[in-house]
């Protein structure tokens, strides 16, 4: 899908924390673009999230998005303006159907479509009566994402969003990675070089210490895992 180049996401000149480099990160996102944010462990990858959804604030710089300057909005605002976001923690209420999960979210999100026909499009359709807990990984991830739908956002967060996840369920997971793009959704994840990012993401960043040390096109996204080696050794 063609993106617009008006970016839609932008974080501007942020530091994510106080330790490390004092490094600034920014990142741009425009309509239906994937862009993964790649990083080992303890690079920055959760704080970069929770910055751009409202879960902490940068130490320096800013958060736009639509236009809007959204760096001291809360994360609850910023979900009202279009931002939607999957922690790397399991989100869904555990005790809870799936049906239950999405319905409590559909009236918080004031969603006025069919929550059956959200389930049927997630393939979590024949678990609707299942409680949360009992769901794999890549089933839990799935309803975290038909949640998020429900809201209509514009932009999609995603913190390492293939973690735990086997082969047949990470690619499930980026193909309703994909299919947002394909609506026009600007799509962030992060990840440590899994093959799923690898294939849904349209672009990457290297992020080490808490900044970019390479942007990576396309073209260059092979390469990722090499890179990711470099950095530990």
């Amino acid at each position: 899908m063609k993106v617009a180049t008006e970016p839609l996401l932008h974080l501007a000149d942020a530091r994510l924390s106080r330790s490390g480099p004092a490094a600034r990160v920014e990142i741009c996102l425009s309509p239906g673009q994937v862009l993964c944010v790649f990083g080992r462990r303890g690079s920055g990858k959760s704080e970069l999230c929770r910055v751009i959804a409202g879960e902490m604030l940068p130490i320096i710089g800013r958060v736009w998005l639509g236009g809007e300057d959204v760096t001291r909005w809360p994360l609850w605002r910023r979900a009202r303006h279009g931002l939607g976001y999957v922690p790397l923690t399991s989100s869904v209420l555990l005790d809870w159907t799936v049906l239950d999960n999405l319905k409590a979210f559909a009236g918080a999100a004031r969603f006025a479509g069919s929550v059956t026909e959200v389930l049927e499009r997630s393939g979590l359709s024949d678990l609707s009566g299942a409680l949360a807990r009992s769901l794999s990984p890549g089933q839990r991830r799935q309803l975290e994402l038909s949640r998020v739908s429900l809201a209509s956002p514009r932009c999609i967060v995603c913190d390492e969003p293939f973690v735990d996840l086997d082969g047949p369920e990470a690619n499930a997971v980026a193909q309703t990675l994909r299919h947002f793009a394909e609506q026009g959704v600007a799509v962030l994840l992060t990840d440590s070089g899994s093959r799923a990012a690898l294939l849904v993401a349209d672009e990457g960043r290297l992020l080490v210490n808490g900044h970019i040390e390479a942007v990576v096109p396309l073209g260059g996204l092979i390469e990722i895992p090499d890179l990711l080696r470099r950095v530990a050794g």
